[in-house]
Protein backbone atom coordinates (compact mmCIF):
# COMPACT_ATOMS: atom_id res chain seq x y z
CA UNK A 1 0.00 0.00 0.00
CA UNK A 2 1.41 3.39 -1.01
CA UNK A 3 2.18 5.81 1.83
CA UNK A 4 -0.34 8.61 2.01
CA UNK A 5 0.63 11.35 4.45
CA UNK A 6 -1.98 14.07 4.17
CA UNK A 7 -5.57 13.41 5.17
CA UNK A 8 -8.30 15.29 3.34
CA UNK A 9 -11.34 16.72 5.07
CA UNK A 10 -13.46 14.17 3.21
CA UNK A 11 -11.33 11.28 4.48
CA UNK A 12 -11.58 12.63 8.03
CA UNK A 13 -15.36 12.83 7.70
CA UNK A 14 -15.57 9.30 6.30
CA UNK A 15 -13.35 7.90 9.05
CA UNK A 16 -15.37 9.65 11.76
CA UNK A 17 -18.68 8.55 10.25
CA UNK A 18 -17.48 4.94 9.99
CA UNK A 19 -16.21 4.83 13.57
CA UNK A 20 -19.32 6.50 15.01
CA UNK A 21 -21.67 4.23 13.05
CA UNK A 22 -19.85 1.12 14.21
CA UNK A 23 -19.97 2.28 17.82
CA UNK A 24 -23.72 3.02 17.54
CA UNK A 25 -24.22 -0.49 16.18
CA UNK A 26 -22.43 -1.97 19.18
CA UNK A 27 -19.19 -2.79 17.36
CA UNK A 28 -15.73 -1.77 18.49
CA UNK A 29 -13.46 0.95 17.19
CA UNK A 30 -11.17 -1.84 16.03
CA UNK A 31 -13.89 -3.15 13.71
CA UNK A 32 -14.41 0.38 12.42
CA UNK A 33 -10.70 0.87 11.66
CA UNK A 34 -10.69 -2.30 9.58
CA UNK A 35 -13.73 -1.15 7.62
CA UNK A 36 -12.36 2.38 7.21
CA UNK A 37 -8.99 1.12 6.00
CA UNK A 38 -10.72 -0.77 3.19
CA UNK A 39 -12.89 2.21 2.22
CA UNK A 40 -10.12 4.79 2.39
CA UNK A 41 -7.25 2.70 1.05
CA UNK A 42 -5.19 3.46 4.15
CA UNK A 43 -3.71 1.09 6.66
CA UNK A 44 -5.54 -0.05 9.76
CA UNK A 45 -2.82 1.61 11.86
CA UNK A 46 -3.18 4.92 10.01
CA UNK A 47 -6.95 4.96 10.62
CA UNK A 48 -6.43 4.05 14.28
CA UNK A 49 -3.84 6.77 14.77
CA UNK A 50 -5.83 9.45 12.93
CA UNK A 51 -8.97 8.71 14.96
CA UNK A 52 -7.29 8.47 18.36
CA UNK A 53 -4.81 11.34 18.02
CA UNK A 54 -6.83 13.83 15.99
CA UNK A 55 -10.50 13.15 15.34
CA UNK A 56 -11.84 11.60 18.54
CA UNK A 57 -11.31 14.75 20.60
CA UNK A 58 -12.98 16.84 17.91
CA UNK A 59 -15.99 14.50 17.93
CA UNK A 60 -15.99 13.79 21.68
CA UNK A 61 -19.70 14.42 22.32
CA UNK A 62 -20.68 12.32 19.29
CA UNK A 63 -18.20 9.64 20.39
CA UNK A 64 -19.70 9.43 23.88
CA UNK A 65 -23.25 9.34 22.52
CA UNK A 66 -22.37 6.62 19.98
CA UNK A 67 -20.76 4.49 22.70
CA UNK A 68 -23.85 4.94 24.90
CA UNK A 69 -26.17 3.88 22.08
CA UNK A 70 -23.93 0.90 21.29
CA UNK A 71 -23.90 -0.16 24.92
CA UNK A 72 -27.70 0.01 25.03
CA UNK A 73 -27.93 -2.06 21.85
CA UNK A 74 -25.86 -4.83 23.48
CA UNK A 75 -28.08 -5.03 26.58
CA UNK A 76 -30.27 -8.08 26.97
CA UNK A 77 -27.63 -10.79 26.78
CA UNK A 78 -26.79 -11.92 30.32
CA UNK A 79 -25.29 -15.09 31.77
CA UNK A 80 -25.83 -17.42 28.87
CA UNK A 81 -29.26 -16.11 27.98
CA UNK A 82 -29.70 -15.94 24.24
CA UNK A 83 -31.70 -12.99 23.09
CA UNK A 84 -32.29 -12.36 19.44
CA UNK A 85 -33.92 -9.41 17.83
CA UNK A 86 -35.02 -9.07 14.26
CA UNK A 87 -35.36 -5.33 14.13
CA UNK A 88 -34.99 -3.67 10.78
CA UNK A 89 -34.03 -0.06 11.18
CA UNK A 90 -34.23 2.60 8.53
CA UNK A 91 -30.86 4.12 7.74
CA UNK A 92 -30.09 7.21 9.77
CA UNK A 93 -29.19 10.48 8.04
CA UNK A 94 -25.58 9.88 9.11
CA UNK A 95 -25.60 6.46 7.40
CA UNK A 96 -27.10 7.96 4.25
CA UNK A 97 -24.45 10.70 4.30
CA UNK A 98 -21.70 8.11 4.73
CA UNK A 99 -22.98 6.07 1.80
CA UNK A 100 -23.05 9.19 -0.38
CA UNK A 101 -19.52 10.16 0.72
CA UNK A 102 -18.28 6.66 -0.12
CA UNK A 103 -19.93 6.78 -3.56
CA UNK A 104 -18.41 10.23 -4.22
CA UNK A 105 -14.99 9.11 -3.02
CA UNK A 106 -14.97 5.98 -5.19
CA UNK A 107 -16.20 8.02 -8.15
CA UNK A 108 -13.31 10.48 -7.67
CA UNK A 109 -10.81 7.61 -7.44
CA UNK A 110 -12.10 6.10 -10.67
CA UNK A 111 -11.89 9.45 -12.47
CA UNK A 112 -8.35 9.98 -11.17
CA UNK A 113 -7.29 6.50 -12.30
CA UNK A 114 -8.81 7.05 -15.75
CA UNK A 115 -7.12 10.41 -16.16
CA UNK A 116 -3.75 8.87 -15.19
CA UNK A 117 -4.31 6.02 -17.64
CA UNK A 118 -4.96 8.49 -20.49
CA UNK A 119 -1.88 10.55 -19.60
Amino acid sequence: MKRMDNWTKREDEMLAATVLRNLREGNTQLTAFGEASTILGRTYAACNFRWNKYLRNKKLSLFKEAKKIGKESRKGVHYGTIVTTNVVQAPTPADTDLHQMIRDYVHDLILEALSQKKG
